[in-house]
């Protein structure tokens, strides 16, 4: 059986509090301007946290992020910067 979304929707809100305390719930979505001034290595660390998390417990790696984001922080090195560049120009070669 295959609900519409608004039965759904409607379902959740009701168990939750009204549509109020549901959107209170949901995390924040950045905007396309938000991503695009991002810089890459907050979308290496994200990648990196979300291959964790299908691995261990989800607990585990937001309590440990910290240690992960400094073990990571040369990634932010001018020269990991200059070797990515120089590996995704040869790539599109």
């Amino acid at each position: 059986m295959r609900e519409d979304f608004s039965t759904i929707l409607a379902r959740a809100e009701a168990r939750k509090g009204g549509e109020l305390a549901l959107a209170q719930l949901m995390p924040y979505v950045a905007s396309q301007e938000e991503l695009v001034d991002l810089p890459d290595d907050r979308y290496l660390a994200m990648m990196t946290k979300c291959i964790n998390q299908a691995g261990f417990s989800w607990k585990v790696i937001e309590n440990k992020w910290p240690e992960f984001e400094q073990a990571f922080f040369w990634l932010r090195s001018p020269e990991v910067e200059l070797f990515v560049a120089g590996a995704v120009g040869g790539l599109r070669q």
